[in-house]
């Protein structure tokens, strides 16, 4: 038993310990796990320097908007104060023109002087007068308030100090106790140049906080004015508990706000939050007052922490692809090892199967010849090197299997007067793309030109999805069996003339004594010789068969070929024979003629092959039935067709039908007359006529025998 060939088995799955093991253990793992880490860094180190430029483009924006923030509030706290201040001028030369020209004001002519002073300034609340004493004498409001001012730290500053400047007092909360107002007073010097009182005017914190709102900042931002010393005047709405309190910037710093800078932006900690701030300041014009603007960390880096998180998320799942691709990787890489090692093991065993294959192809008697589907050689056997003397090299791509026939004997098969190497290919491998045994004897020839008698068998090799992929044909190199079979002619040739002639004087003088001593011998003497009779007459049919086959194989057979009407040799054979047939029970029909054809023949050789065909037809026909003979064209041919409806030919013996002796009961007890040498020589009568000679499996059961012949001129 040849050894088989190794398949691809199913590959087993590899584990992740299998993957690490080959990672930190081989060069090619550890390469491709210092890339993915590689590739992981580098992805992070991107993304870090990205989040960290747009940290710092937050952080710039941020400071980039407190600044003209500040600015607009700057503008727009300078345009307030200043309209509150040029009232409190205007009241302090008023006073000082009137004092002049010796003008009293009583009460409600100082207030009504006031009142109209406040005309158009919607963010003033009061405007107030004081007298040295710190007694109030003058108000815009109706009303006269009974309120003593002498105990105030802006009043007696004014009087300590009194060149004329500006002084910005501490809010006070209003009556209702919600809401704020910031008085700024100057001092009203009298005729003498002494001190003589103040001018206070009152601003509405509400103003303030509604223009804040406006901006739009929102509650984590924080807006707020602060005087010279830290103090805030104003917040914005909703913060209110910081007015009156410092605000948390160093005084220094402050204080160099005031006197060199007009703004100044930097990070401050507090201890009530975490998170630290962002805060500009602003310088209001000349005043003592400054804009500040807050804004904490958290509130600056919240779309960037959100950003943050997310690129967090994508490193992870970066991380996790680039982790699946290097272990696909791995995997692969791994399998491709694996694949390797199982190719070289199964190459190995494949080269030593192939090995011994050879070895016994090569030792065989027969040789072996594989083509592809169009017939070129692709391998050949030690035994076709020495049986037609063609070296491998020759043949192995470079020659196709047609090489080793005789063209004329291809083209007698093909019914052609040419050769063509496409026919030749396709009579030769016809029967084997059917799945038929293409079994059959060939002359070959060597590459010296020496003519050799093999019996070919070529078989179909296919593909998994049935197409024909290539052709292997066994070559039987039939020299010696061909000597036997001549020894076995010359012997059988030379015992058959030695018997030939006393049986026919055996068989002649048995019929003499049936013809003419018939009467003078008993009943049971005539049934004997009658017996001897029937047996000689048999044995020299016997005798004429084996004869014919030595002359026709020895090529001695001389036929007289003519062209003669099909149909008259037909129906002479059909008359000649329905004698026996009658024995039998049976009928010939002629279901099918052609009339007037004429095909090349021997007449006489015909009806021998008729009367073969006909007798065998009548001896496995069931009794009652008939044997029909049909005629047709077949092309440039004619088809004689001979059919029964017995039990038909074995599968298993078909391919020996036309063999000499050969028999479907060969047993000593089989009920069938016969030699089993009629179809053997009906085949080979047929061939030398330049015709064929077939069976196929009749539709309906029994057998169908054809026999087809060159046609020649019509009658005419």
């Amino acid at each position: 038993m040849l050894p088989s060939i190794p398949s691809n088995a199913e590959p087993q799955p590899i584990t992740l310990r299998q993957l690490l093991g080959y990672a930190f253990t081989t060069r090619a793992g550890a390469s491709l796990l210092a890339f993915g880490v590689l590739a992981l860094l580098v992805v992070t180190v991107a993304s870090a320097g990205l989040l960290w430029q747009l940290r710092q483009q937050a952080l710039t924006a941020t400071e980039s908007h407190l600044s003209s923030l500040g600015e607009v509030l700057a503008e727009q706290t300078i345009r307030t104060v200043q309209e509150a201040d040029l009232v409190l001028r205007a009241t302090q030369e008023r006073l000082r023109e009137d004092a002049l020209a010796n003008v009293r004001h009583d009460g409600a002519s100082l207030n009504a002087l006031l009142s109209g002073r406040l005309i158009g300034l919607p963010q003033s609340r009061h405007l107030l007068v004081i007298n040295k004493e710190g007694q109030l004498i003058g108000h815009s409001h109706i009303t006269k308030p009974q309120q003593s001012f002498a105990t105030q730290e802006s009043f007696n500053r004014h009087r300590l100090l009194p060149r004329d400047q500006l002084i910005l007092a501490d809010p006070t909360p209003q009556p209702d106790g919600k809401h704020w107002e910031i008085a700024l007073s100057r001092p009203l010097i009298g005729i003498d140049g002494q001190f003589a009182g103040t001018a206070v005017i009152t601003l509405d914190v509400r103003y303030f906080q509604d223009f804040y709102q406006s901006i739009g900042l929102g509650q984590a931002a924080s807006i707020s004015l602060v005087r010279d010393d830290g103090t805030i005047l104003v917040c914005q709405t909703g913060k209110e508990s910081k007015v009156g309190k410092k605000l948390t910037v160093n005084s220094p710093a402050l204080q160099a706000l005031f006197r060199k800078q007009s703004s100044w932006y930097g990070k401050i900690y507090s201890a009530n939050s975490d998170s630290p701030r962002y805060l500009a300041l602003r310088h209001v014009g000349n005043y003592p007052l400054a804009v500040s603007l807050s804004v904490s960390e958290d509130a600056i880096t919240e779309d960037w922490r959100v950003a943050l998180k997310m690129t967090i998320t994508g490193l992870l799942l970066i991380a996790f692809i680039i982790g699946l691709f290097i272990l696909a990787l791995l995997n692969q890489q791994l399998r491709r090892q694996q694949a390797e090692g199982q190719a070289t093991h199964n190459e190995q065993q494949l080269g030593a199967s192939l090995a011994l294959q050879n070895a016994i192809l090569d030792s065989t008697a027969y040789g072996f010849i594989a083509t592809d589907s169009d017939g070129t050689i692709r391998s050949v056997n030690r035994r076709v090197e020495t049986m037609l003397g063609y070296p491998p090299d020759e043949l192995i791509g470079q020659q196709k299997l047609t090489l080793f026939h005789d063209p004329n004997e291809i083209a007698v098969h093909l019914d052609t007067r040419e050769y063509s190497p496409d026919g030749a290919w396709a009579l030769l491998t016809d029967k084997a793309r059917k799945g038929q045994i293409a079994e059959s004897e060939w002359t070959y020839l060597r590459k010296d030109g020496s003519r050799l008698p093999v019996m070919l068998s070529v078989t179909a090799l296919q593909q998994g999805t049935g197409l024909v992929s290539g052709f292997l044909a066994i070559v039987n190199d039939l020299t010696e069996r061909r000597r036997v079979e001549q020894m076995k002619r010359e012997f059988v040739s030379t015992v058959s003339h030695e018997l030939r002639t006393p049986l026919t004087s055996i068989r002649g003088s048995l019929g003499l004594l049936l013809g003419g001593m018939n009467n003078e011998l008993s009943e049971q003497a005539v049934q004997l010789i009658g017996i001897a009779h029937k047996n000689s007459e048999r044995l020299v049919r016997l005798i004429n068969d084996i004869l014919d086959i030595e002359k026709i194989e020895s090529g001695k057979m001389k036929l007289e070929i003519r062209a003669e009407p099909v149909m008259t040799l037909v129906s002479q054979a059909i008359s000649i024979n329905r004698g026996f047939a009658q024995e039998y029970g049976i009928q010939y029909k002629v279901v099918e003629s052609c009339d007037n054809v004429m095909a090349w023949l021997d007449a006489d050789r015909f009806g021998q092959i008729m009367a073969n065909l006909l007798s065998n037809a009548v001896k496995f026909s069931p009794t009652g039935q008939g044997v029909e003979v049909g005629v047709r064209r077949a092309g440039k041919r004619i088809r004689i067709m001979v059919r029964d409806y017995g039990p038909g030919i074995p599968a298993q013996f078909r391919s020996q039908l036309f063999q000499k002796f050969s028999q479907v009961d060969s047993s000593d007890t089989r009920q069938k007359g016969g030699s089993g040498l009629g179809l053997a020589i009906s085949k080979a009568l047929t061939e030398a006529m330049q015709g064929k000679l077939g069976y196929e499996d009749a539709e309906g059961g029994g057998s169908l025998f054809w026999l087809e012949l060159p046609i020649a001129d019509p009658v005419t």
